[in-house]
């Protein structure tokens, strides 16, 4: 299945439905991506437009994957 344009977005978003269980759906216009047990669903950009999305989208599933897991983000500034 072709998830994105960004080489580095589909790398990713194959090895989690390959390698990592995740089920991916078609939605209108993005494919989702579900995460195993827990039916969090990531949406993945399919032409992103903006340099920095794989980055953006990236940081989204860390921090998807850490609030699932329990670890809270460090914030900044707090201690």
């Amino acid at each position: 299945m072709h998830f994105s344009k960004n080489k580095e977005i589909q790398k990713t978003a194959k090895s989690l439905v390959r390698d990592c269980g995740w089920t991916a759906r078609r939605g209108g216009n993005h494919i989702c991506v579900y995460q195993p047990g827990t039916g969090i669903m990531l949406t993945i950009p399919s032409s992103p437009s903006c340099p920095r999305a794989c980055m953006n989208w990236h940081a989204q599933l860390r921090r998807m994957i850490r609030a699932v897991n329990g670890v809270m983000p460090q914030m900044r500034g707090f201690a």
